[in-house]
């Protein structure tokens, strides 16, 4: 099971307090290390970026919204809506939305969870 999904594996067992049991103690930590650095630098790239194929990237709903209404269009809300619609909200999570443009213009909004 580790091996085929080590990232789920690592955040169950640090959900539920057995990270220092023998079995977890040796690899859970450099997996969740690896993840964190993973998350650091797609966020870095990501607030560098303000817009994408000539379209302006929001960094927040609000902004997503003030967009929308600037424009008279309604390409961001859709978006978050089709991104939320199929999202559950688990306990203890960290949530923000990585909002993109694909290359076809149509936009792209990812909800993204982290850890405490």
């Amino acid at each position: 099971m580790k091996d085929a999904n080590p990232l789920e594996l690592a955040e169950y067992a640090k959900l539920n307090g057995i990270v220092e049991q023998p079995a977890f103690t040796w690899w859970v930590p450099e997996i969740i290390s690896k993840r964190n650095r993973i998350i650091n630098k797609v966020k870095t790239k990501y607030w560098h970026t303000s817009h994408k194929f000539g379209i302006e990237i929001p960094k927040s709903v609000e902004h997503a919204l003030r967009i929308d209404q600037e424009t008279g269009t309604d390409h961001w809300q859709c978006a978050i809506e089709k991104e939320m619609k199929n999202v559950h909200i688990a306990v203890r999570l960290i949530l923000y939305l990585l909002y993109t443009c694909k290359c076809l213009l149509s936009r792209n909004c990812e909800l993204i969870t982290e850890l405490n």
